[in-house]
C-alpha cells in the first residue's frame, strides 16, 4: 500500500471553490411537464369531452318516449332509420327556421344527441352545413333551456375541430360566452365555462381576447363565493392552466389575487380539481422570477408538499412540477419550499416510487434546491434524499431518469463544501460512478465523468493525499477509466486521459515491436 499512496499525487491546483464553480451549479427547467403532464391533460381533455357527451342533460328529464314522440311530430325523418345522417341534418337546420321556441328546442336536443356518439360524430357535417351561424341566433335568445342545448352543441363542435373553434370566434360568440358566465342560472354558467375551456386551450387570439373582456376576474369572483358546485371547481383551474400556459402572462395583480384564491382548491376532496390547480400553478411559475415569487408568498406550500403523498401519480407529478419550479427562484424562495417540509416527503416519493417520471422529477427538485446554496446541502444530506439518488442513478435502467439523478448529484458535489463532499462521497457513490461508466449512452457517460471529475477536484484541498481518488482506485475506477481510453468518442477518451494523468500518474507507453524486445538484453 505505501506504493500505492505515493502514486496518487497531489497536483498543484488552486483551492475547491464554491463561488469559483457558481457558474456550472444550474437550474433548469424540465421538459418532462411537456412530455408527460401535458400528454395526460390532453387526455383527460378527452375524456372529460366524452363525459360531457354522455352525460345527462337536464332537459332529458322528459322521458325518451315522449321525447320521441314530438319529436316525430316535428319531422318523421329524424327518426327513420332508412334516411341518412346527412339528410338528417340538413333537416335539422331547416326545422330551426321557425319562430317557435318549444320546435327549436326539440331540434336543437336532437341534434345535442347526435353530437353526444362517441363515433359517428356528425361535428364536422354541422359545421359544413353552417350550424354555428344558426347557433349564433340562439345564444342571444332569453331562454335557459335554448342557451344550453346550444352551449352544449358549441362545447362538442370546439373540441372537434380548429376550424369550429376559428368560426366560433368568427361569429363573436366567445363574447357571448364570458357575459353567460355572469348567469344565475348554475348550469348556463358552467356549460359557458366549458366553451371557454375549449376555446382558450385551442386558439391563442380566443385567449387574448377573454383576458381582454376580463374572464380572469370573472373566475376569481365564482372562487370568492361561499359555496361553488363542483362541475365549476372542476372547470376553472384547467381553464386558468389554459389561459396561464401561454405568454404573456396576464396581468401580475390578477395572478396575485388568483393565487389567493386558488388555496382553496387544494383542499378540494377532487383529484381532477387538484391536479388541475397544480397543473394551473406549474404554467404560473414557468413565466417569471416575478411569478415564481408570488407563489412562494402566496400559494400553501405545505399543501402541494402533501400532495407528494397522493395516491393519485398525476397529483404527485403535478405537485413536483410546481414544487421544482418555485425552486428555480431565489434563495428565500428555496427556504419557502425547505419549510414546507419538502424533504422529508421527496424521500418517501423516491422510496415508494418505481414510475420513472415521478423518479426523474423529484431529482430534478433536488437537483433545483442543490443548485442555490451551500446551506441547501446540508437539508439535502440529512434528509438522505441524496442517497436515494445516488441509488436511482445506479440502479434504474430508463436513461432520462438517470440523467436527472447524476444531474442532481454534481450539483449537490459543485454546492457543497469539503465537510458535506466527504458525506456523499462516504456512500456508494464510486459503485454508481463505475456502473455509469459502462453506459453506452454518451450523455450518461460525460455527466458521470463530470461527476467524478468534480469529486476528485474537492480531493484536493486540505490533504496531500486525495482520498476520493485513493477510493475511486480501490473500488476498481481506474480501470475503468484506462478502458475508456479505446472509446471512439474523442472528447471521452481526452477527459478519462486527463482524469488519469492528473489523479493517477498515468502515462501512455509507447507499443513496442518484437525487434525492440529482442534487442532488449542482448
Amino acid at each position: 500500500f505505501f506504493f500505492f499512496f505515493l502514486m496518487i499525487r497531489r497536483p498543484p491546483r488552486s483551492t475547491h471553490c464554491i463561488s469559483s464553480a457558481a457558474s456550472d451549479v444550474y437550474k433548469r427547467q424540465i421538459k418532462t411537464m411537456e412530455d408527460f403532464a401535458t400528454k395526460l391533460r390532453k387526455k383527460r381533455k378527452d375524456e372529460k369531452v366524452n363525459s360531457k357527451r354522455m352525460h345527462s342533460f337536464p332537459s332529458d328529464s322528459v322521458s325518451t318516449k315522449e321525447f320521441y314522440t314530438k319529436l316525430h311530430e316535428v319531422s318523421p325523418l329524424f327518426l327513420n332509420p332508412g334516411i341518412l345522417l346527412d339528410d338528417k341534418m340538413k333537416q335539422a337546420l331547416k326545422e330551426l327556421e321557425t319562430s317557435d321556441l318549444m320546435r327549436i328546442k326539440l331540434v336543437l336536443s336532437f341534434v345535442r344527441r347526435l353530437l353526444a356518439q362517441a363515433f359517428n360524430s356528425p361535428a364536422e357535417l354541422a359545421l359544413k352545413l353552417g350550424f354555428i351561424y344558426k347557433l349564433a341566433q340562439f345564444m342571444i335568445i332569453p331562454d335557459n333551456d335554448i342557451q344550453l342545448e346550444t352551449l352544449w352543441i358549441l362545447i362538442n363542435m370546439a373540441a372537434a375541430s380548429e376550424e369550429a373553434v376559428r368560426q366560433i370566434r368568427a361569429h363573436g360568440l366567445h363574447y357571448r360566452a364570458v357575459e353567460l358566465v355572469d348567469s344565475k342560472d348554475e348550469e348556463i354558467k358552467e356549460h359557458s365555462l366549458w366553451l371557454l375551456g375549449n376555446l382558450v386551450a385551442e386558439n391563442a387570439e380566443v385567449r387574448e381576447e377573454m383576458l381582454a373582456a376580463g374572464l380572469i376576474k370573472r373566475l376569481i369572483a365564482i372562487l370568492s363565493l361561499g359555496s361553488v358546485r363542483i362541475g365549476l371547481l372542476r372547470l376553472i383551474p384547467w381553464i386558468i392552466g389554459s389561459l396561464c400556459k401561454r405568454k404573456p402572462l396576464p396581468p401580475i395583480e390578477e395572478i396575485e389575487q388568483l393565487l389567493k384564491n386558488l388555496n382553496n382548491l387544494l383542499y378540494v376532496k377532487d383529484e381532477e380539481v387538484v391536479s388541475d390547480t397544480l397543473c394551473a400553478l406549474s404554467y404560473i411559475a414557468e413565466h417569471s422570477v416575478e411569478s415564481i415569487k408570488l407563489i412562494a408568498e402566496h400559494v400553501h406550500l405545505p399543501a402541494i408538499c402533501d400532495m407528494l403523498l397522493h395516491s393519485n401519480l398525476l397529483v404527485v407529478k403535478s405537485a413536483l412540477v410546481v414544487l421544482g419550479s418555485v425552486c428555480m427562484g431565489d434563495t428565500a424562495d428555496v427556504n419557502c419550499v425547505l419549510e414546507a417540509n419538502c424533504l422529508p416527503k421527496l424521500l418517501l416519493v423516491i422510496q415508494k416510487n418505481t414510475m420513472c417520471e415521478i423518479l426523474k422529477s423529484s431529482a430534478w427538485v433536488v437537483a433545483n434546491i442543490a443548485a442555490d446554496a451551500e446551506s441547501h446541502i446540508d437539508e439535502i444530506i440529512s434528509s438522505k434524499c441524496i442517497f436515494e439518488i445516488i441509488d436511482m442513478a445506479r440502479n434504474v435502467a430508463e436513461p432520462s431518469t438517470r440523467k436527472e439523478a447524476l444531474y442532481a448529484i454534481n450539483n449537490c458535489i459543485l454546492a457543497a463544501n469539503s465537510h458535506q463532499i466527504e458525506q456523499i462521497a462516504d456512500s456508494k457513490i464510486n459503485e454508481m460512478l463505475i456502473n455509469v461508466l459502462d453506459s453506452t449512452d454518451l450523455l450518461l457517460l460525460m455527466s458521470a465523468i463530470e461527476i467524478l471529475s468534480n469529486l476528485l477536484e474537492a480531493g484536493n484541498v486540505g490533504s496531500l493525499v486525495n482520498k476520493y481518488a485513493q477510493k475511486f482506485y480501490i473500488a476498481g475506477g481506474k480501470q475503468k477509466l484506462e478502458l475508456l481510453l479505446a472509446h471512439k468518442n474523442e472528447t471521452v477518451c481526452a477527459r478519462a486521459l486527463a482524469i488519469l494523468n492528473e489523479y493517477y500518474g498515468y502515462e501512455e507507453l509507447p507499443i513496442e515491436s518484437n525487434e525492440d524486445k529482442m534487442d532488449i538484453g542482448y
